[in-house]
């Protein structure tokens, strides 16, 4: 399974927002200089949490980025759904759809198909359950799989 850099760098921006929760709002450039993502690239990913809800900015000398809600009440799911639109089997398996030879696309009985919708929904329900607090706080559950 591969992360891209904009779930990666998406991601560390919301803890940022999330640390500093107390203060009235976040710059971007300050997210840029602590986290050491280009400020271009900090713009970008703080534009696509704004446009899904996650985020809220105020403009103005005391402006900046915050989050619209408790760390607490947002999953690292939802934050890594907003930043990719490939977190499924079906994502997952379109990007192989050039080849036909690798594509489950048009085959009735695909083999690796199943595979991948198992991985992504150990994903899902492992990443719906850990929130940005957890990561703060370093509460990462453990995980036993049992088939």
């Amino acid at each position: 399974m591969h992360f891209s850099a904009q779930e990666e760098y998406g991601l560390r921006c919301v803890l940022h927002l999330a640390r500093k929760q107390d203060a009235n709002s976040v710059t971007a450039r300050e997210i840029s200089e602590c986290e050491q993502i280009s400020l271009d690239y900090v713009h970008k990913l703080l534009g696509i949490l704004k446009r899904n809800g996650l985020i809220t900015s105020i403009r103005g000398i005391n402006g900046g980025f915050s989050l619209k809600h408790p760390p607490g009440e947002i999953s690292v799911c939802d934050v890594l759904k907003m930043l990719s639109s490939e977190l499924n089997s079906e994502g997952h398996c379109a990007k192989f759809s050039r080849r036909k030879s690798h594509s489950c696309q048009g085959q009735v009985e695909c083999k690796v198909k199943p595979f991948w919708d198992t991985v992504f929904r150990i994903y899902e329900e492992f990443g719906s359950r850990v929130t940005i607090q957890d990561l703060i706080d370093s509460r990462i559950p453990t995980v036993k799989i049992s088939f």
